[in-house]
């Protein structure tokens, strides 16, 4: 795991707003996420929490499944036995046309948010990579991200990222185009955005002319003082959001910390 430098004071005082959020609003699963994110707790402790939640997704059922990817992946742990299980649960619930169960109207996006999850595992097989690969091709295009739909440059970003397709270079250079645009438009926030750059293991994207330094001040701005982000939305969805901040938080902070005058 990158989490081993001292972040600055401000940095500090936002990830401390946010634990504090989800010590009031989360589970045990959300309150040791952000624990380990914090670098106070150990990423066993999560696993321990997150019992439950593995034994369905070992049984193949996909939101959970995902869940559990996307917990794996913000710990930068996509290379341990629980990602190896994962891995062969996924690899089995692919479909012979490249795609994973999902409703039709969003087949697209789990295809990619699964490929991407397996692209950045060194349990992918390239049969499954080869089929996801046929799968998006016949559905994406720049068009496919131009409705505002923020899932679609969370998934698409991170599968072309990791990708050896011949379009992946074009691809992921419409995705930045699009998470700049949606960015700019306030279509994205800062979280999301931070989000995609963590998922696709980068501080920026070709296309994008946003770096982890404007989105830093951009996260900073969204926090709401009871510390929580997506201030106004749903409770689950605060919860959800505070854990990608601190998530974002995280992969933004620099190699080397800050110094203040």
């Amino acid at each position: 795991m990158r989490y081993g430098v001292a972040m600055p004071q401000s940095t500090e005082k936002a990830m401390s707003g946010a634990v504090r959020f989800v010590a009031e609003h989360g589970d045990e699963l959300d309150q040791r996420r952000i624990c380990a994110l914090q670098g106070r707790c150990p990423v066993a402790h999560v696993y321990d929490a997150m019992k439950a939640e593995l034994a369905v997704a070992l049984k193949g059922e996909m939101d959970s499944l995902l869940v559990c990817f996307e917990i794996l992946d913000e710990l930068d742990d996509l290379e341990g036995e629980i990602a190896k299980s994962l891995a062969r649960v996924a690899t089995e619930a692919q479909r012979d046309d490249g795609s994973w169960p999902a409703a039709e109207r969003d087949a697209g996006v789990t295809a990619a948010l699964v490929g991407g999850y397996l692209g950045r595992s060194p349990w992918r097989r390239p049969s499954t990579a080869d089929r996801a690969s046929r799968f998006l091709a016949r559905v994406w295009s720049p068009d496919a991200l131009g409705d505002g739909d923020w899932r679609k440059v969370g998934a698409f970003a991170p599968f072309y990222a990791f990708s050896e397709d011949d379009v992946a270079d074009g691809a992921l250079q419409w995705c930045g185009r699009e998470l700049e645009k949606g960015f700019r438009a306030g279509l994205f926030s800062a979280v999301q955005v931070a989000t995609v750059l963590r998922r696709c293991r980068a501080l920026a994207l070709p296309g994008a002319a946003v770096d982890a330094v404007e989105l830093r001040g951009a996260l900073a701005r969204e926090q709401a003082p009871d510390g929580g982000f997506a201030e106004g939305a749903a409770l689950p969805a605060r919860v959800a959001a505070t854990l990608r901040a601190a998530a974002g938080i995280r992969w933004l902070y620099p190699e080397e910390p800050e110094v203040t005058p």
